[in-house]
């Protein structure tokens, strides 16, 4: 997975992509110490494919996913905040506010704790 700073010099991805998620049941110690990423993303469609608009920090991506439930495609674009505006009077979903924490763990891996904002403040994942 790319993060926000890596983004700014890649226009465009397309790979593979496996993703797990799990709610938190304890908070790491002083995650909040830990790199992090601001991000809002609403979906534009879920049929056939899953349509995603977010803004990472101040860069702005459009992403499509491919069908699959552990590993699925994934198009990502880098688009301009006009646009972003743009396809976000689209949106069936609500606006969907995070922080993403990345926390480094074993094995050069890191893992990303998302903090819900707004109407789903008090969720983490």
């Amino acid at each position: 997975m790319q993060d926000g700073n890596q983004m700014i010099n890649m226009k465009y991805k397309n790979e593979i992509e496996t993703e797990r998620k799990f709610l938190v049941k304890y908070l790491p110690k002083n995650y909040k110490n830990n790199r992090v990423l601001e991000i809002e993303q609403a979906y534009i469609e879920f049929n056939p494919k899953e349509h995603r608009i977010r803004k990472k920090n101040n860069i702005y991506l459009e992403t499509y996913k491919g069908t699959g439930e552990l590993s699925r495609t994934e198009e990502e674009m880098q688009i301009s905040k006009e646009k972003y505006e743009s396809l976000l009077t689209k949106k069936i979903s609500r606006l969907i506010v995070k922080d993403r924490y990345m926390i480094p763990i074993d094995n050069k891996l890191t893992a990303e704790l998302n903090e819900y904002k707004k109407d789903l403040k008090g969720l983490y994942v």
